[in-house]
């Protein structure tokens, strides 16, 4: 069984947080202790994970069941499988990793909320691998070198830190309360969201903040910020 992304990922929704800097602190508390953290824009694609064997490859839809049982629609599961068989991943990735990704279809399904430019269409965007045979995933430098190796690009990513303290958690929080970072490939430059990811030993922890799901708890955390009100 594949570890299951979203479950790795905490919504904002479900953190019991009241004000802006019960937020900060409750993010310091959880990602003090980690030896990076990763900070990057969540993208409103088709999630997937795959996994790869001695010439063939196994991939699974958001729930974590093969995609053939998902309830995509037929062309775009054919899309996604034939565009990573065509894939350098799919030619050159050892055996034992797992490659969880993001994928924006060609042509955009009438569910997902985000337009995005053509040009960043019709790409897989990687968000982490994890090793079955260390049972660990793996850290966001190895990330990087292999993203660049299979031409995989990669979420923008805001923050890449290795030591942190309150005051850097202070300002991500602050400058994602105000919306402060932008999206390069959305074509209006705003993000569905951003996720923040901290890797610990092999083992990574998350928390998403999506911005139309999350507006009232954003605008709430913006209020106290300016020190307006308390949730």
């Amino acid at each position: 069984m594949i570890p299951k992304y979203s479950k790795l990922l905490i919504p904002l929704s479900k953190i019991p947080i009241c004000t802006f800097n019960s937020l900060v602190t409750y993010l310091y508390h959880n990602f003090s202790g980690s030896s990076f953290l990763l900070v990057q824009e969540k993208i409103d694609g088709i999630h997937i994970s795959v996994r790869f064997g001695k010439q063939k490859l196994e991939v699974f839809s958001r729930s974590g069941n093969p995609i053939e049982n998902s309830r995509l629609d037929k062309g775009l599961k054919y899309e996604i499988v034939e565009k990573l068989y065509k894939s350098d991943l799919f030619r050159a990735v050892e055996e034992g990793l797992i490659f969880y990704l993001e994928y924006l279809p060609r042509k955009k399904p009438s569910y997902l909320k985000i337009e995005y430019r053509n040009d960043a269409r019709g790409k897989f965007y990687l968000l982490d691998i994890y090793s079955e045979p260390e049972k660990r995933f793996l850290s966001p430098l190895l990330l990087g070198e292999i993203a660049f190796k299979y031409h995989l690009p990669m979420p923008k990513s805001y923050y890449k830190l290795q030591r942190i303290n309150k005051q850097i958690i202070e300002r991500i929080v602050r400058n994602i309360v105000r919306r402060k970072y932008k999206s390069e490939i959305s074509k209006d430059g705003i993000p569905e969201g951003i996720v923040l990811k901290a890797y610990t030993d092999g083992d990574l922890m998350g928390i998403k903040i999506r911005y139309y799901e999350d507006c009232e708890v954003l605008k709430s955390l913006q209020k106290s910020l300016r020190g307006e009100t308390r949730i």
